[in-house]
């Protein structure tokens, strides 16, 4: 909750609401970021979500008495099922905001040391939002500085204070505001919840005495990798054509008949034709292996175990001084490198040199994109071993990955990393509709990026193979503009057997 782009969304005071989703089957731990934006005096409604994996673990809260002890709506929800949208809406609509009371009692030295800082906040920040930004300050959150202007000046000071009167020279103030928040959060739930009664799944007990398994673990990790990509290009190889000789027909030859009928001058047909339609028609058979790779993707992730695979990874992240969750940025790369994606994935991690380093070594992992051309050749030049064939080139990239992080860490970014600690869900059958809308939003973001790319330099490439260096339309494509630029640089690759 304390990164920087939530904190600076939150205290911009845009938001008129918030919904903080809550996970009913983790109660405890969920209700830590609760507690925080009910501090912040942000208005909010907790969305009681997951309430059939509750259910099914023994648990049994009650709705109206988490209301009363939170001092805000709480809506139950089975968002996979639809089950609680109708009255989610509802209460935003009839929403009306409900004087905060203070959950959470810390002890007095740091009461007086956060209402110090305040003080010397921007005064455009409300009171309540300065004191819960004295704590984070206080907690140790780099973040929060940027919003405290002349107080980050002034932290020293409090924290100096602040030994001498709790008698700590350590001075673990994060353990101290943590253990406020967790002390209110087990009296709460103690009264709404029968927490302490829930059965762990006896199936993901099971499940994970084998895939997190110190021998087993990796080779099971990496055999699930092949598994997926040999589906991905089976599967979407076999639709491939069909999306080739469909986009072939619609928007190269349907737009040339169209130009054809309507009698349009023949530099727009080749325009429309070769350039536009050509440019969708390098997409679109793209489509399949890559739609098949997000899917798989997809369901990992809801079914829970590409949190066992962070899980897994994290020895070798270690030896990397990077800690395992670095390797979620890098898993998500398989879908999508775009520059953006592991750079956000990235900021999910603590330390600036962790985030660097992980992004560093993004870049290496094979995206959904290229999966479409590895396939290509592995069909050309491999036949029946293609999927081992990208699998191999999949792994390559992850070995690529490691000996950066391994030159970074012993040469410029040296370090080690700080402890792993990652809830792991419990594992369940991902829904249908889930998979298709992630797997939508995800493959018609790619579409739309790389399809922009990649139209516009068809429609480039077009033009130079359709027209002379003159401007005039040839008929011949050894006349084309094209073919006279590259006579011209050929010679400069003709030491790597271009001719």
């Amino acid at each position: 909750m304390s990164k920087s782009p939530v904190t600076a969304d939150i205290l911009s005071g845009d938001a008129d609401l918030l919904i903080n989703v809550v996970d009913a089957s983790n109660l405890e731990r969920n209700l830590y970021l609760t507690l925080q934006l009910l501090e912040l005096g942000i208005p909010c409604i907790v969305a009681l979500n997951m309430l059939d994996i509750a259910e099914k673990q023994n648990i049994r809260i009650e709705i109206d008495a988490l209301s009363a002890r939170l001092g805000c709506p709480v809506i139950p929800l089975v968002s996979t099922r639809g089950r609680g949208i109708e009255a989610l809406k509802l209460a935003i609509d009839r929403y009306k905001a409900n004087e905060n009371v203070e959950l959470v009692h810390y002890a007095q030295p740091l009461l007086n040391e956060a209402d110090s800082l305040a003080k010397v906040m921007p005064s455009d920040i409300p009171l309540k939002q300065r004191r819960w930004l004295g704590l984070q300050m206080l907690e140790g959150d780099i973040y929060s500085r940027a919003y405290a202007g002349e107080a980050s000046q002034h932290l020293d000071a409090a924290l100096a204070r602040l030994r001498n009167e709790m008698d700590d020279p350590a001075l673990r103030t994060l353990r101290y505001i943590a253990d406020a928040r967790y002390q209110c959060i087990a009296a709460i739930c103690d009264v709404v919840s029968n927490t302490l009664t829930a059965e762990p799944s006896r199936f993901t007990t099971a499940v994970d005495k084998i895939v997190l398994n110190r021998f087993l673990g990796l080779p099971i990790f990496l055999f699930v990798m092949y598994l997926m990509f040999l589906l991905a290009i089976n599967i979407g190889g076999a639709l491939q054509p069909l999306f080739d000789v469909g986009s072939v027909a619609l928007f190269v030859h349907g737009i040339q008949w169209i130009g054809y009928t309507l009698h349009f001058p023949d530099w727009l047909t080749i325009f429309l034709a070769q350039g536009l339609g050509g440019g969708i028609n390098t997409v679109l058979p793209l489509v399949p292996q890559i739609g098949m790779m997000y899917l798989f993707l997809s369901f990992l992730e809801d079914s829970g175990y590409m949190a066992r695979a962070a899980f897994v990874m994290d020895r070798l992240m270690q030896a990397l001084g990077l800690p395992g969750k670095s390797f979620v940025p890098l898993i998500v790369g398989f879908g999508c490198n775009v520059p953006s994606v592991p750079v956000m994935g990235a900021r999910t991690l603590d330390a600036p040199r962790e985030r660097l380093m992980t992004i560093m070594m993004a870049p290496f992992m094979s995206c959904g994109a290229r999966l479409a051309i590895f396939a290509v050749f592995a069909a050309a030049f491999f036949g029946q071993n293609g999927a081992l064939a990208v699998f191999s080139l999949y792994m390559l990239g992850i070995v690529m990955a490691v000996l950066t992080g391994l030159m970074l860490k012993y040469t410029i970014m040296r370090g080690e990393a700080t402890p792993f600690v990652m809830e792991l869900p419990v594992y369940h059958v991902p829904h249908v509709k889930s998979l298709i809308i992630q797997t939508w939003q995800r493959l018609k973001g790619f579409v739309l990026r790389a399809g922009k790319v990649i139209i516009i330099v068809s429609i480039f490439l077009s033009a130079f193979n359709s027209f002379s260096l003159s401007g005039k339309i040839v008929d011949n494509i050894n006349d084309s503009a094209l073919a006279s630029v590259s006579r011209v640089i050929t010679p400069v690759f003709k030491p790597i057997g271009v001719r």
